[in-house]
């Protein structure tokens, strides 16, 4: 190498580590002109692009020094980072074309060649932005994958087409969360009208808030019960089936109500008319923590405080993961109360409103018709749509999202102003 690149270079990370990074900046690319292989440089250069937050550049960087060196880790780790960024930008600008642009190169560094894992992270972005023609088929590529928690063998049996079925018997079963379950039970009375018998499969828990759905003829959650049936289709294919765009989303008030059966609806009627206000709110700040995004989605608690503010209003905690934490004084914790689904529901149906981020409660209070503010981080789960303070799926729920990646102080102090 150069003596004089050598001296510069030296130089250029001198200035770099006391904070120069103008000076820096010039140096490395003088030193990457006169000496374009050098992958140190390279490497130095790319991590002040990214403490300048210049992610295009960075991301361009990265690619260099892929492609002198196609095994260094570093750099594909880095490009993983900046493209995620390079997404959060497209949604801050509202730049859909380029949001899927820079998902085909997230996909094709993350996905090892595998079709199926690369359209299914295409058909989530795809569906938060709206297409759901194009989403719905590649959202289907979930169920080949390895990470498909539902039951693989049911697949294996006829799958239903979203046409009529007079004369057969239809399994509709469970393959994701209790929130997603919950979201396709709006579509049972549809499905009902289309055929014959009609069986739902759902996680235990919620057979009996799922019973009180017009619709299916026999609801389970041990697979051991399960009738005979013909043909099939797991709960998060029925959009696909019946072909379903944002106008034509079955989107009634409510379609699950309080089963009659509620274990501890007398201890819950106890603490909630010992409210002394006339209005009473359900909070909920954290979901299950062995969820994938549950870091982006949950609130710590010492950021509620601004909610103790609202006047003239009980505040109750819903949280089953922390039941006896209270994030303000004069919140009553709930959460120990709520030992099944039929509790929830029932509690929900005795609250004004529901203040809580992207849980199960979120859904179930949204398919009860009950009020519902919801609070979500920047980058949604697809559902969501992005935009928007409204959703197609539950007409009762107001979103409050994110500005800025990880900023829910703005978000709760807006919420908490319009209560």
């Amino acid at each position: 190498m150069n003596p004089d690149v050598v001296t510069l270079l030296q130089s250029a990370m001198i200035n770099h580590k006391n904070g120069d990074l103008s000076a820096a900046l010039l140096q490395y690319r003088i030193v990457l002109k006169h000496a374009p292989e050098n992958l140190m440089a390279w490497d130095h250069y790319s991590r002040l692009l990214l403490t300048l937050e210049r992610f295009a550049e960075c991301a361009d960087v990265c690619r260099n020094i892929l492609a002198i060196d196609p095994e260094s880790a570093v750099p594909k780790t880095n490009l993983i980072y900046v493209l995620n960024k390079l997404i959060d930008a497209g949604i801050k600008d509202e730049k859909p074309s380029e949001i899927l642009r820079i998902v085909d190169q997230l996909n094709r560094l993350q996905t090892d060649s595998n079709f199926d894992k690369a359209a299914f992270k295409l058909g989530i972005f795809k569906l938060m932005l709206g297409e759901f023609e194009a989403g719905w088929y590649l959202y289907e590529s979930r169920l080949r994958l390895n990470e498909f928690i539902g039951n693989k063998e049911l697949l294996t049996i006829p799958r239903w087409d979203g046409k009529s079925f007079h004369g057969r018997t239809l399994l509709l079963h469970w393959e994701q969360g209790f929130g997603d379950t919950i979201m396709m039970l709006r579509y049972l009375e549809q499905v009902k009208s289309l055929g014959g018998k009609l069986l739902l499969f759902v996680q235990e828990p919620l057979v009996d808030i799922a019973a009180t759905c017009a619709g299916p003829d026999y609801v389970f959650g041990n697979p051991d019960e399960s009738p005979t049936f013909n043909i099939q289709l797991p709960l998060m294919s029925l959009p696909q089936a019946l072909n379903t765009r944002i106008n034509t989303i079955p989107s009634r008030a409510s379609y699950i109500s309080v089963p009659e059966h509620v274990p501890n609806r007398t201890q819950i009627n106890s603490c909630l008319t010992a409210s002394q206000h006339t209005k009473k709110y359900g909070l909920v700040w954290a979901g299950r923590p062995t969820h994938a995004m549950d870091a982006e989605r949950s609130i710590s608690s010492e950021h509620l405080h601004y909610f103790a503010a609202v006047k003239d209003a009980s505040w109750y905690c819903l949280q089953r993961e922390a039941p006896d934490t209270i994030p303000f004084s004069g919140a009553v914790p709930l959460g120990n109360l709520l030992e099944t689904f039929a509790d929830t529901a029932y509690a929900l149906s005795q609250l004004d409103m529901v203040v809580t981020v992207d849980t199960a409660i979120a859904h179930l209070a949204g398919a009860m018709g009950i009020p519902v503010r919801l609070l979500i981080a920047f980058r949604p789960d697809w559902r969501w749509l992005l935009k928007r303070s409204d959703t197609p799926w539950y007409p009762s729920i107001k979103i409050y999202r994110q500005t800025e990646p990880g900023d829910w102080v703005t978000v709760i102090e807006q919420a908490a102003l319009d209560l």
